[in-house]
C-alpha cells in the first residue's frame, strides 16, 4: 500500500479523508497500522484503490461492475485469478502450505467465499506465477524472494 501511497502522493491522513469521500470510515491511524504491518484485506485495497482514483488491472473491471459489495469483488477476483492458474481453492492452499502459509483448504475456501482474505495471500499466490497488473504495486521478483525465504523458514522449524 505503501508505494500505492508514493505513486498517488498521498498520506495516510489525505487516504483517510479520500475513504471517507467513498464512505468507508478509517482513521489516519489505522491506516498507517495497515501499511506498516502489511495487514490488510484484499476488499480494503480495492477501497483504496477507488478511493485514490488509482488504475487496478483492466481484467477485474468487468468483474467488480458486475458486484457492488467490495467483499464480493474480492471473492470473484480472487476466484477469476484462480480460474486463470486453473487452480482450484483447494490445490491453491495445498500451494499456499507448500510456501510455508498455515491454512487449510476449508479456511482458505472460507475466506474467499467471505471476501475477507488478507492482501498477503494474493501476493502469495502470486508467487506461483504472476497475477497481471500487480506489478504496479509489487516488484513479481519481492513476491517470489518473499515466498523463497519464507519456505526457507519454514523448512527451518520442522
Amino acid at each position: 500500500m505503501r508505494s500505492l501511497f508514493v505513486r498517488k502522493g498521498v498520506t495516510c491522513e489525505a487516504a483517510a479523508a479520500c475513504l471517507l469521500e467513498i464512505g468507508v470510515g478509517a482513521s489516519t491511524r489505522s491506516i498507517e497500522g495497515k501499511a506498516t504491518r502489511g495487514t490488510y484485506s484484499f476488499a480494503f485495497f480495492l477501497q483504496m484503490l477507488a478511493a485514490l482514483g488509482a488504475d487496478r488491472p483492466k481484467h477485474w473491471d468487468s468483474v467488480i461492475s458486475e458486484h457492488a459489495d467490495v467483499d464480493e469483488q474480492a471473492t470473484h477476483i480472487v476466484l477469476h485469478e484462480l480460474r486463470k492458474l486453473r487452480l482450484t481453492p483447494s490445490k491453491a492452499a495445498r500451494y499456499l502450505v507448500s510456501i510455508s502459509a498455515s491454512i487449510t483448504p476449508a479456511e482458505f475456501d472460507a475466506l474467499i467465499q467471505s471476501g475477507t482474505f488478507q492482501f498477503s495471500l494474493l501476493l502469495q499466490l502470486s508467487s506461483l506465477t504472476a497475477i497481471e497488473g500487480l506489478e504496479r504495486y509489487v516488484d513479481h521478483s519481492d513476491v517470489l524472494a518473499a515466498a523463497a525465504e519464507a519456505k526457507h523458514q519454514s523448512s527451518g522449524r520442522k
